[in-house]
């Protein structure tokens, strides 16, 4: 993890820092520190006198009795706040290093795929020690899986997704935040996230997602379907990125998109920004919004048993308009379209009489091109996944209804 690489870069240049805060940028050791600047601390520091049972500001915990003993007249200097924070700052207790040493291993709701232990990757959690402010969660290495999360022990946590190949990953949670990393040729739905949702170092994903903002870095050749009120940020690193509006639904998104804060909110999914000191990647020829013609829409594949079952472009299109604002025009024709040509076929099917050895040919025809399709795609490998979860729910006497 590079949480020890942050601290050391942060002890290195206190500093240059808080002359960040100072009108002349120029900073004095004998010079009394602000309460602007201790405030603005407070955003990067917080700390504790007792043992972690209680985490105050940065700006409070100065104030306290047993740290202000430290400042011989109770005004702190540049030069006692250096040596306090070079003295005292650490890696965050209930981080990532932390959790990974002291972490709960958690089972997620449903899980389907490769049966080799090394595919099923780890999941652990701070949960059990940590305050809900510092609640995370650490999923890695999940190979060749479809994992669909459900149950409460994912809500409202700080979510980190890494190393996770081929696979297919639901989050039918609110989250406070989302970190996705060095992840290849997956598809991840995150539910709606309070915060940002940072995709660093990923190949050939999908990322569906509402969420307060995204942040992309080194990525290449992956789809972003998006709800969100902020311009997607785009930094150095990242080639044939493709936007596109949110696309799907579940069951309890309209709560838990207002529990993130995140309901009826505008969404500027198509107008990212760039934010690079390389000037030929700023003329958007790195990244694109998706042709209406390749627009469609992904169903959740596990429901809950309150859940609304959409059987029409109507339908699924009405209630996207109802959760998150008007689809754009365009991708609108496009999933009815889509949907009328469906509906011709199979009356088209219906009203042609074909009889018992022209039904069943035509029958093997559609499977097979249905098949071709699905590999071609990579839905094949979900599907098996699927009947592979399916099975183990009917052994276990637990199909959701």
């Amino acid at each position: 993890m590079d949480e020890q690489n942050f601290v050391n870069f942060i002890t290195k240049h206190l500093d240059e820092m808080i002359s960040l805060f100072l009108t002349d940028k120029t900073t004095y050791q004998n010079d009394i520190i602000s309460e602007e600047i201790l405030q603005a601390f407070s955003f990067l520091f917080e700390g504790s006198v007792d043992n972690m049972h209680s985490v105050l500001p940065f700006n409070a915990l100065l104030k306290h009795p047993i740290v202000q003993s430290k400042f011989n007249d109770g005004k702190i200097y540049v030069k006692h706040l250096v040596s306090f924070l070079k003295s005292y700052l650490e890696i965050n207790p209930f981080g990532l290093n932390s959790c990974l040493r002291n972490g709960k291993r958690i089972t997620p709701s449903y899980l389907g795929g490769s049966n080799d232990p090394r595919k099923i990757g780890k999941i652990v959690t701070n949960a059990s020690y940590s305050p809900q402010e510092e609640f995370i969660i650490y999923m890695t290495q999940v190979v060749k899986q479809t994992m669909i999360e459900c149950s409460n022990s994912f809500r409202e946590a700080g979510l980190y997704i890494d190393k996770c190949l081929y696979s297919f990953i639901y989050i039918l949670q609110p989250l406070r935040a989302c970190n996705i990393k060095k992840c290849r040729k997956s598809l991840l739905f995150i539910g709606p996230t309070q915060r940002t949702v940072t995709v660093d170092s990923c190949v050939e994903c999908c990322i569906v997602s509402v969420c307060r903002r995204v942040i992309i870095r080194n990525c290449s050749m992956c789809t972003f379907h998006l709800l969100t009120p902020s311009s997607p940020i785009l930094l150095s690193g990242c080639d044939n990125i493709v936007f596109a509006p949110y696309n799907t639904s579940y069951s309890n998104i309209e709560e838990d998109s207002y529990t993130s804060g995140l309901a009826e909110c505008l969404n500027l999914w198509n107008k990212p920004i760039v934010v690079t000191q390389n000037q030929s990647l700023i003329n958007g020829s790195h990244w694109s919004l998706m042709p209406h013609t390749e627009f469609s829409l992904i169903t959740v594949p596990i429901e809950t048993s309150n859940s609304k079952i959409a059987v029409s472009a109507t339908d699924l299109i009405n209630r996207a308009n109802e959760l998150f604002g008007v689809l754009p025009s365009q991708y609108e024709q496009e999933i009815n379209k889509k949907f009328k040509i469906t509906e011709e076929n199979l009356n088209l099917i219906q009203s042609a009489n074909l009889n018992q050895d022209q039904r069943i040919m035509l029958q093997k025809f559609i499977d097979n091109n249905f098949k071709e399709a699905l590999q071609l795609s990579g839905e094949q490998r979900q599907l098996e996944h699927l009947s592979i979860m399916s099975s183990t729910l009917v052994n276990q006497n637990q199909i959701p209804s």
